[in-house]
């Protein structure tokens, strides 16, 4: 009985090996994102600008392998990217520099074939692939009215001495609804996988094409990506 049961345990290793699914994970993500901009109302100024901290989150994604051709497809949803922004605040000759961070959510929907296959003893291979596909992506970055909403005031001058504070984004999934500025386009990749069993693990160099919207802060930028994912 132990020996048919290791053989089948054989078996469906090596049919998850040599004809993959897809498969499931978790991903890390640097972006070089450069962001600045302003918005004021009546005396009241603010402008900010990115520091030298790249924007940086965490993410899932799955993907199909059982495509002809050696093509795979994969839907990514970045859950949260942050990126620190020195942020500088004045009501007529007054002024102070305070911090905020900025918040976006990001899908990328990717189509990536294999480019070469290597094979490694011990029922492992590694592989190059590239790929195309498109995004889309929703961003928090500090406004007036932003301001006023997470300090809950109207009146100006409050808004000025509050904002010298941390401020209470807990509620980031009304703030998107409510100030989130969108974006899309398309993107294009190139990445390596390394497979052992049942487990993967994946790194793109990617960059993002955005098309142009009225947001400055939507601007096309080159990526890092490490994922590690199970295989089915």
């Amino acid at each position: 009985m132990i020996l048919i049961k290791n053989k089948l345990l054989i078996m469906v290793l090596l049919c998850s090996f040599v004809l993959p699914l897809g498969g499931f994970g978790i991903k890390a993500n640097s972006n070089l994102i450069s962001r600045e901009g302003s918005s004021m109302e009546n005396n009241f100024n603010l402008a900010y600008e990115s520091t030298n901290t790249p924007e940086g989150g965490l993410g899932i994604f799955f993907y199909i392998d059982a495509l002809p051709s050696g093509l795979a497809v994969e839907y990514s949803y970045e859950l949260f990217n942050v990126q620190p922004l020195d942020m500088n605040i004045s009501l007529d000759s007054e002024s102070y520099q305070t911090e905020f961070v900025s918040f976006k959510q990001s899908q990328y929907f990717t189509i990536r074939k294999n480019w070469k296959s290597l094979p490694v003893p011990f029922l492992a291979k590694m592989a190059i692939n590239y790929g195309i596909g498109y995004n889309t992506h929703k961003l928090i970055v500090p406004s007036v009215s932003l301001l006023k909403d997470i300090t809950n005031t109207n009146n100006i001058d409050d808004l000025f001495n509050q904002s010298n504070q941390d401020f209470s984004t807990s509620d980031i999934n009304g703030l998107l609804s409510d100030y989130g500025l969108d974006a899309n386009g398309i993107h294009f990749q190139i990445g390596g996988q390394a497979k052992l069993l049942f487990f993967n693990i994946f790194t793109s160099m990617r960059y993002t094409f955005l098309f142009e919207t009225n947001n400055s802060n939507m601007k096309s930028f080159p990526s890092l990506t490490v994922s590690a994912a199970y295989g089915i």
